[in-house]
């Protein structure tokens, strides 16, 4: 095998030629470096891969995941516009989105700089002609030699072929059809594949095969092959109904399935749960004839509700098993949206969420640490695994942090007549003890620590000037240094007048309970009415206004940039009370904080050692920003494409805000265009100065959807604070816990809008609007996928009213969840049962 690479564009051999593997009497081998290692990550470098390929915006990049019990891991795409990730990005086999893919170039950009991911790979867009083979199981790793039966498709092919990443298979890509005969067939190992596929790319190119993506016809190849894969098909099925095919063990199926399986399940749920182990090994690769054997076993504890249904006749219950469970199984699991692993050819839906734990108080996404800089990642981590603590609260006030690091003055446009400031409000929420305050302190200490030096130059050039004045001579002293400070615990109007009056940059007040702040905001008022006085100046701080007179006591000063930002905590509760005596209503003060719900918290280890290169490197970025504060206002545009997106964001906002019922959360609403604008100004500052870079003067589009997708997360955690302060949204609460306890004691994996109008607490007649919020809270939650088909002509094609893939991890998480909701159905029917029978004794 080779060791280098060499480009196939220049020509010639390569240094050590004398051990090059080359086609050799209809051989054909390929260059895999002596240390490649199966599905370890390998970007190819564009010269590797055909040209006209390399052209096409059809690329992406891809991550490994290895699921347990799996023997190969999943390979999940990845969009290098984005980030976005899993078929619901992609859009699957039937809804491919171009917007996904970029060029390969750009694709391998983004993979070489983005650690977790594992390659780059294509996806087979309609419109561009692709077509796609998968050859598994047919390639030596040592030579890359293939088998007889590989060499023939590759020859028959005759077109681009390259080693997959598990480097015991092959894949060929053409421009061309197969005639409409695609699919997988796992018996020869062979898929084939026209459009809506992804498919990785490795480079490793197979030589005495073309580089370049040649035009071919081979219909005659995929006929051989998927003719042949429909006659085994029956073949097994009838083997299957007579007793042989492949048994239960043969299959991957998660635990909780299989358990069903073998041991059965409690009356009043087995149509449902042998409909659903019908559908696990439909995807598992079941043959019909195969799981219909299964399923009527009767050393199975499923077996027992279709021998029951046939008076114990084993073959009426095949019969049975066929008609009701198996049958419409094959129909539901044809229509589900897959999304493509091109080794094993599983349709596993892959890409799913950790789902969010509906059951807690106040149920919230985690904050996307993807879009803030690796640094910052792997300092929170690191931090999280320490103490437990939700590492999104640390992210959060990091992030706050860092804007108002920055300096006040300077101003990000929109247009020529809307600009928005750097600083931040910001308050973490929970109740008491769930992690705030040293949330807030560890968060806070790369910021803290600027602030104090900052604080100790000012202590030493003030002891400096006293030394020199008490040695001048009268009337010679020389000026009196200004006391520079960025940070402030005294949150009167009187304190941030005297900080502010000597540092334009802006000050930070920075305190655990914001409470507290709140209460002391009027300390100052002398009379009856004053405490108005306070609360504009502090809304014009949040501004950042120019020029703002402060007169107290007859004393009149003018601060020329009155700008703070302010960064807690507050509990929901206390913050409720606050609400009721008037503070946070009609003039909109609370409704200016960004809220992060902490989410709860783990387990942590006070023994992990923590990453001391990422708490540098994290404290690197803050003296970054903090260096170009130091330089003075700086000046920012959004570009069109970014306006573009903050429009429709805008758009979506309005809407949200109108369908509100809760005034306050509306107005809170309201304030999120400009959150969105802030945070895209610190992200694209954070992230330039992490990578050692010079801000540039223009955000990009890509940025205001980093900040957006920030912007997504908080505005359901601003949802959950709300519903404690309006005490409103509680039904669309409710009927997403009721869908969920459904989901479990079912043990749905696919469900309609119709499942849980039957069988989900409070959902039939319930409010469509509810319904529909319910609905969406818990696609966001990660426990459902939206997998309705195009609305109908005819129909409302609502989202509500359609089907749903259920992510399986919600089985595997809430088992005991699960448990308890069955044994106390189990009570209920029991109880209706007696209550029942008691009735008919009465004379």
């Amino acid at each position: 095998m080779l060791t280098e690479k060499r480009n196939p564009a220049a020509g010639g051999e390569p240094a050590n030629g004398a051990g090059a593997l080359r086609r050799a009497q209809g051989d054909y081998s390929t260059a895999i470096p002596s240390n490649a290692m199966p599905y370890e990550r390998h970007i190819p470098d564009a010269w590797e891969l055909p040209l006209d390929l390399v052209d096409m915006p059809i690329w992406c990049a891809w991550k490994l995941v290895q699921k347990p019990g799996k023997p190969k891991p999943d390979k999940v795409p990845v969009s290098a516009a984005d980030g976005l990730q899993g078929s619901k990005a992609w859009g699957g086999k039937k809804n491919p989105k171009p917007e996904f893919c970029t060029t390969a170039e750009k694709a391998i950009y983004y993979a070489n700089q983005a650690k977790d991911i594992t390659g780059v790979g294509i996806i087979l867009m309609p419109g561009f002609g692709l077509i796609g083979g998968d050859l598994d199981g047919c390639c030596n790793s040592g030579t890359g030699a293939p088998t007889e039966q590989a060499r023939r498709i590759i020859e028959a092919a005759d077109t681009y072929t390259e080693v997959s990443p598990g480097l015991e298979g092959y894949r060929f890509i053409a421009r061309g059809t197969f005639g409409g005969h695609t699919g997988n067939n796992r018996a020869e190992g062979v898929e084939f594949y026209e459009d809506g596929r992804f498919l990785t790319i490795t480079g490793y190119h197979v030589e005495g095969t073309p580089h370049a993506i040649e035009e071919r016809d081979l219909s005659e190849l995929g006929a051989e092959y998927f003719d042949k894969a429909s006659s085994d098909t029956k073949a097994g099925e009838a083997e299957s109904e007579t007793g042989g095919g492949r048994g239960l063990e043969a299959f991957e199926l998660p635990p909780h399935v299989r358990g069903w399986i073998t041991d059965g399940v409690e009356q009043g749920t087995r149509s449902d749960r042998i409909f659903q182990c019908a559908k696990d090994l439909v995807r598992a690769g079941a043959t019909e004839g195969e799981a219909v054997a299964i399923l009527a076993n009767p050393e199975h504890g499923i077996s027992d509700k279709p021998l029951q249904e046939r008076g114990g006749d084993i073959q009426g219950a095949r019969q049975w098993v066929q008609r009701y469970a198996v049958a419409p199984a094959r129909r539901d699991v044809g229509a589900e949206p897959d999304e493509f692993d091109d080794e094993t050819g599983s349709t596993e839906a892959t890409g799913w969420p950790e789902p969010v734990d509906l059951f807690a108080s106040r149920p919230v996404p985690p904050f996307p640490a993807q879009v803030m800089p690796e640094a910052w990642q792997r300092h929170a981590a690191g931090l999280s695994a320490q103490t437990g603590f939700d590492p999104g609260g640390y992210l959060f006030a990091m992030l706050a942090h860092a804007g108002c690091l920055m300096d006040h003055r300077t101003r990000v446009a929109v247009n020529s007549s809307w600009r928005e400031p750097p600083l931040h409000w910001a308050a973490l929420v929970d109740s008491s003890g769930g992690g705030k305050t040293p949330i807030l302190g560890a968060a806070g200490k790369p910021a803290m620590s600027i602030y104090s030096e900052i604080n100790k130059r000012s202590a030493r050039e003030l002891m400096e000037w006293h030394k020199a004045a008490d040695s001048a001579k009268k009337g010679e002293e020389p000026p009196r240094p200004i006391w520079k400070q960025r940070n402030t615990d005294d949150g009167t109007i009187e304190g941030m007048r005297d900080a502010l009056e000597g540092n334009p940059e802006g000050v930070t007040l920075a305190i655990d309970e914001l409470t507290a702040w709140l209460g002391s905001m009027d300390a100052f008022a002398s009379a009856r009415g004053a405490a108005s006085k306070d609360r504009p100046a502090w809304l014009e701080a949040w501004s950042g206004k120019e020029d703002r007179v402060i007169n107290r006591a007859g004393k009149v000063k003018v601060i020329p940039h009155w700008a703070a930002g302010v960064i807690g905590a507050i509990q929901p509760e206390v913050l409720a009370q606050q609400f009721k005596r008037g503070q946070g209503s009609s003039d909109g003060m609370m409704q200016r904080f960004m809220l992060y719900q902490l989410r709860p918290a783990a387990d942590g280890d006070l023994l992990t050692e923590p990453d001391m290169l990422a708490d540098a490197s994290a404290h690197n970025v803050f003296q970054a920003v903090a260096n170009l504060a130091e330089e003075g206002p700086q000046h920012y545009q959004l570009d069109r494409e970014a306006v573009a997106l903050l429009q429709d964001y805008m758009q979506a906002i309005r809407v949200l805000a109108a369908r509100t019922p809760g005034a306050r959360f509306a107005e809170h609403l309201g304030k999120f265009p400009a959150f969105a604008i802030r945070v895209a100004l610190t992200l694209h500052v954070v992230h330039a100065v992490a990578a050692k870079e010079r801000p540039y003067a223009v955000i990009s589009a890509e940025t205001m959807e980093r900040a957006l997708t920030i912007m997504r997360v908080l505005y359901r955690h601003s949802e959950a604070v709300y519903t404690v302060l309006d005490e409103a949204s509680e039904e669309a609460r409710r009927l997403t816990v009721s869908a969920a306890e459904a989901v479990l004691a079912k043990g749905w994996m696919v469900l309609t809008r119709g499942d849980l109008t039957r069988d989900a607490t409070g959902w039939r007649g319930a409010n469509s609007g509810d319904a529909e919020a319910a609905t969406d809270l818990l696609i966001e939650f990660g426990w459902f996928a939206d997998i309705t088909d195009q609305a109908q002509r005819g129909k409302r094609g609502r989202r509500s009213d359609g089907r749903f893939a259920v992510n399986p991890r919600v089985h595997e998480v809430f088992m005991q969840h699960s448990q308890r909701i069955k044994k106390e159905r189990a009570e209920r029917f029991q109880a209706i049962h007696t209550a029942a029978t008691e009735r008919q004794g009465i004379s």
